[in-house]
């Protein structure tokens, strides 16, 4: 499942269960390297990141493991190669939870869909434009960013995934 999730097909994700770095190296097969682990820190603690290579889309992927566990906490990976996103949406329906200006994309708004009791959270990015002036097209969006985690409560995610204070432009002097 975690080879579809990564070529973009999301809409069928139910959540990590108990893959460990071999089992996820394995099926991601072919990977050019796993590199790590090296010591990370995220609000739940101390964490092994790994980060494995590979030829196709997405190229690098981040995988997290707690301190003295074996099972995965966290995949992420940046611009999955997902073409049809508003279909996909629609699909996953209305996300649990909408976290504004969690990452930053130069003229980009950039959302963070959250679908805790899935496992998953999209960070969607549209088109930024004057209110009013040109509406933008639906098919316009991308997805920039993917965190695959187990199922959990929204209040869990945020607690220990999502992102606290939203990112902001600095602006130039």
């Amino acid at each position: 499942m975690i080879a579809e999730a990564l070529s973009g097909e999301l809409s069928g994700w139910r959540g990590l269960n108990n893959e460990t770095v071999a089992t996820l190296t394995d099926a991601l097969a072919p990977v050019g390297a796993v590199i790590g682990p090296t010591y990370a820190e995220r609000r739940l603690g101390r964490f092994d990141k790994f980060t494995i290579t590979r030829q196709t889309e997405p190229v690098e992927i981040e995988v997290w493991v707690p301190g003295g566990a074996s099972a995965v906490a966290l995949v992420e990976f940046d611009d999955p190669p997902t073409s049809e996103v508003d279909a996909l949406l629609d699909n996953l329906g209305a996300p649990e939870d909408v976290q504004h200006n969690q990452r930053w994309r130069t003229g980009m708004l950039v959302d963070e869909y959250v679908y805790a009791s899935r496992g998953l959270s999209l960070s969607v990015a549209t088109p930024s434009a004057d209110v009013g002036v040109t509406p933008i097209p639906r098919d316009s969006r991308q997805i920039v960013h993917v965190q695959l985690f187990r199922p959990m409560t929204v209040d869990e995610w945020r607690a220990g995934i999502g992102a606290v204070i939203p990112l902001r432009p600095f602006p130039r002097r």
